[in-house]
């Protein structure tokens, strides 16, 4: 709907994107820089925007194309809703992405920074694909992932409620000790994936702290059903190096916590388990 190709310390605000549930379109927003465009792609600010009812592949798309620099931009105050259906998530079809950084090329394409950006109704809320980004207080609702993560730089997630989506964070690629931060988090579903893997780990250097899944079912609904971080790495050049400090899980430590290969080194301080029908907690102080 609006393509921005070469924008050099750009503001566009205050509007928003309303569709009719007829349109096709690929994405609601491209931030990009082409070979046609006369100026590189920097410090851009998106602000106070809704994109809604709009049927698009991805919400807002950072990407870029090949390793074309596309980088230092700011989203602030904005949600882009989706209408996939909670617990019925399809990767096929529209709402793939809610907003979406990189394009797996390691270039030019990082250090975006978010605040107040809420992402709801699509497969990946979140999508980071050798990319970074910084994000600050948001609240993900419905989304099959919240956030897919392969880094491509620092990376940081702090101070975010995700109510009923299947999943918090998955990473499916094997990368190198690239630093990713991830703080202050509740994670609360009734449409929690089957494989109740809220955080799926597959190599790279991850840090955990103040993470809460206190309340998780499947189905729609139900009985509680213990939430699990799956951390493992490919071989010993490419280890799961992960650092969890006060965890909660409806569920104990040791089923909790699930390493499935001997490349994954883990450390575990403040272990609590939750009780969903007494609503207490036991603690496990270390690990």
């Amino acid at each position: 709907v609006i393509l921005i190709d070469g924008s050099a310390d750009g503001i566009f605000e205050g509007f928003t994107l309303l569709g009719n549930s007829t349109e096709q379109v690929t994405d609601g927003i491209r931030l990009d820089w082409t070979t046609a465009a006369r100026r590189s792609t920097s410090g851009n600010m998106f602000r106070d925007i809704r994109i809604r009812n709009l049927k698009c592949i991805v919400g807002i798309s950072l990407e870029s194309n090949g390793t074309r620099q596309l980088d230092g931009n700011s989203l602030q105050n904005i949600v882009v809703t989706g209408y996939q259906v909670a617990g019925s998530w399809t990767t096929s079809g529209k709402y793939q992405k809610g907003i979406a950084f990189g394009n797996g090329s390691f270039g030019n394409i990082y250090d975006q920074r978010l605040y107040g950006v809420d992402v709801a109704g699509f497969y990946y809320g979140y999508y980071c694909n050798a990319s970074s980004f910084a994000m600050y207080s948001a609240q993900p609702e419905g989304n099959a992932t919240d956030f897919f993560i392969i880094p491509g730089a620092q990376t940081t997630i702090s101070n975010i409620q995700s109510q009923s989506s299947g999943r918090f964070l998955i990473q499916t690629s094997a990368f190198s000790p690239i630093p990713v931060s991830v703080k202050d988090i509740v994670f609360v579903s009734s449409h929690m994936d089957p494989s109740t893997n809220i955080v799926d780990i597959y190599g790279g250097m991850w840090t955990f702290d103040n993470f809460c899944a206190p309340y998780t079912q499947t189905g729609g609904g139900g009985a509680y059903v213990g939430a699990t971080f799956k951390i493992r790495g490919a071989f010993p050049t490419r280890p799961g190096v992960v650092t969890l400090n006060n965890i909660t899980l409806n569920n104990s430590l040791i089923s909790g916590i699930l390493p499935t290969a001997t490349q994954a080194q883990i450390v575990v301080h403040n272990y609590s388990q939750f009780n969903t029908s007494t609503a207490t907690y036991t603690i496990t102080n270390q690990a």
